[in-house]
């Protein structure tokens, strides 16, 4: 008789497949967190889609992208910042979203192609250091037009940042890089899953979300936080806090399509394949609180840095506070985008949202498994 054999993965999707969950209303996630949005949404949208447009060329990868509504992200992320700066951080994001696609395992050309993958990251990390006036210009610029399309965010940073603050936000580039390729790696060379600590150290990278932090000075166009502050162990655990926030809420509002295309590399799944929970219901309970607890920390620690550095009290309020709007601002687009395949009739008055994982959604577009009942219970 053959040994039994099991894959951890496909045990924890079976969990998962055809199952029915409800998101808690989420408040204390968001505290009295200000919710803000750009004035400059519209022109800012046609940005967006014109860069989309020149990046990507015809075809469903443009209309995907088209419908997840980067501008909208940008605009609740940077709510603060004049028009160009906006525009700019908004780039950024079509960029970092459109780059990361690419090593996707559903739609990307290298999801499953680990060697292009890392070439694709090798020549991504190299021209951003040079658009940045970090290293000097190749001879010759990248063939892959997505990376090549960086440089109009390069351009602006150089001319707009100080040397420190181009090398901070370059180190987040390169902690991104290093986040995804551990991602991929795992996903393509192991059928088992990450600890839980070994997920936060991947997906706090992969994220992408110290970057956006790091374009806050920049959004305001006035601010430049001195280097003690940088280092001091309370605005560190602001931006991490602010990662996992978004982190958190991010793997609870895509599991949808996450379960779709087979990926377990979330946080929901994690906690389930480690046994931290006993069920889906109490993994989602478990990352609620969680993230209800840092965004707590995270007001706490504001107050202390607010006592500390008294002198700085004006720009370190204006960045707590775009953190914040960070926060705000991702539930506003995942609630609103079709990216993750929320709808307006799985969301209830109350604030909790019916989530459905037998329907199918990839990239926003929902449907039904074909062997999936019409009512679940």
């Amino acid at each position: 008789m053959a040994a039994m054999t099991f894959d951890p993965r496909e045990l924890v999707l079976q969990q998962l497949r055809r199952s029915t969950f409800v998101i808690p209303d989420l408040k204390g996630c968001f505290r009295d967190w200000p919710v803000e949005c750009s004035p400059h949404l519209d022109q800012i949208r046609k940005d967006v889609h014109a860069w989309l447009e020149e990046t990507l060329g015809e075809g469903r990868a443009l209309q995907i992208s088209k419908r997840a509504d980067f501008g909208l992200f940008g605009a609740t992320e940077w709510p603060y910042a004049s028009y160009e700066r906006c525009r700019i951080a908004c780039l950024f994001c079509a960029w970092v979203f459109t780059w990361d696609d690419e090593i996707d395992s559903s739609l990307g050309s290298m999801g499953d192609d680990l060697e292009s993958a890392q070439t694709y990251r090798f020549e991504t990390i190299q021209f951003v250091k040079e658009t940045l006036g970090l290293a000097p210009r190749s001879a010759t610029p990248p063939s892959n037009k997505i990376i090549r399309n960086f440089e109009v965010v390069g351009d602006a940073l150089r001319e707009a940042y100080t040397v420190e603050q181009r090398q901070r936000f370059f180190a987040e580039v390169d902690r991104f890089m290093r986040g995804t390729e551990d991602e991929q790696r795992r996903r393509l060379l192991s059928r088992d899953l990450p600890t839980l600590e070994q997920f936060w150290k991947y997906r706090l990278g992969s994220s992408a979300v110290n970057i956006c932090t790091s374009l806050i000075e920049y959004g305001f166009g006035d601010m430049a936080l001195p280097a003690a502050i940088w280092e001091d162990e309370d605005m560190k655990t602001i931006e991490r806090n602010t990662n996992i926030h978004l982190s958190g809420l991010n793997d609870l509002y895509s599991i949808k399509k996450e379960v779709a295309i087979n990926a377990v590399e979330s946080l929901i799944p994690i906690l389930l394949a480690n046994k931290l929970v006993p069920d889906l219901s109490a993994a989602v309970d478990h990352v609620a609180q969680y993230v209800a607890d840092r965004s707590a920390e995270m007001d706490e620690c504001a107050e202390r840095l607010l006592q500390r550095y008294p002198q700085h009290a004006y720009d370190l309020r204006r960045f707590v506070d775009n953190c914040r709007c960070m926060c705000t601002g991702n539930r506003t687009w995942s609630l609103s985008t079709g990216r993750y395949g929320i709808t307006e009739r799985d969301i209830n008055e109350d604030g909790t949202i019916f989530m459905d994982l037998a329907e199918l959604c990839i990239k926003g577009e929902p449907e039904r498994r074909p062997d999936s009942p019409e009512e679940m219970c």
